[in-house]
């Protein structure tokens, strides 16, 4: 390495977690990397598609490490250098519910997430679900849902619970939830905007509930399966309008619901 080369780097070290990767050439991978300290990172793994590699089962997807990366100052696309094993997760992959959120939670992530911009809350949150997919597969709604509200949360996109979008009343008989508008409408002002879905009280202070409580705690919560159903309806209408396109990941979970619908 010249030293002309190693001005225009820096060395990081951090932890992370490996949310996607693509081949590079016939020997590396680009991967897209969640980390602790500096946010999300692209960088290139040199030689780790040989075989006997000495990246066997670091580059795994959803494998949590100690990345060392030197970021290159003329391109946002950096040289990893090492991604020293701390748990491979190897549980959930036992379970095709758990790999399908897992996936889809990353790409929640890469959606949301600009790269260099470091949310160390995120990260701990990616980390708790992940932990929680592995631990407790049979309560993958519960733990999608808790990820997306409080993703939304850490992000500032939590949509306005507490007043009307139109009225700004804060007593309601009857909520109406508007994924477009990004809160609630009372009775009078839905009749007017014609946005959302009827929804109850129970539903929306289940949303409160889970933003604002510890992740631990919150993927312990007995929902009822009319709230359940409100609560999932409302997420997927929220987030949907909020991307171009659905993640891939939501049309295979959507054929594990029909298959296996315990789990999602």
């Amino acid at each position: 390495m010249t030293a002309s080369f190693v001005k225009t780097m820096a060395i990081h070290k951090t932890k992370s977690y490996l949310l996607r990767k693509i081949p590079l050439r016939e020997t590396s991978w680009i991967a897209t990397c969640l980390t602790r300290s500096y946010g999300k990172i692209k960088g290139v793994i040199k030689g780790a598609r040989q075989e006997k590699s000495k990246w066997f089962g670091s580059c795994e997807l959803f494998t949590y490490s100690n990345l060392i990366y030197f970021s290159k100052t003329r391109t946002n696309l950096h040289l990893i250098t090492e991604l020293s094993l701390i748990n491979s997760h190897s549980r959930l992959r036992n379970y095709l519910e758990s790999i399908a959120h897992a996936s889809y939670f990353a790409e929640l992530v890469d959606h949301f997430l600009e790269e260099g911009e470091a949310h160390a809350d995120i990260f701990d949150l990616f980390h708790a679900a992940i932990g929680a997919l592995e631990d407790q597969p049979m309560s993958c709604h519960l733990i999608a849902r808790t990820f997306e509200i409080k993703l939304l949360y850490a992000l500032g996109f939590f949509p306005n619970l507490t007043e009307c979008l139109g009225c700004r009343g804060k007593v309601f008989k009857v909520i109406y939830f508007s994924g477009r508008q990004g809160g609630i409408f009372c009775e009078s002002c839905y009749e007017q905007s014609q946005s959302g879905f009827r929804i109850s009280h129970g539903c929306a202070q289940a949303m409160q509930f889970l933003a604002r409580t510890d992740f631990q705690r919150a993927v312990t919560l007995k929902l009822g399966q009319q709230i359940s159903q409100e609560l999932g309806t409302a997420m997927r209408q929220f987030l949907d309008d909020r991307f171009d396109k659905q993640p891939k990941s939501l049309h295979f979970i959507s054929q594990l619901k029909q298959t296996y619908p315990a789990y999602v």
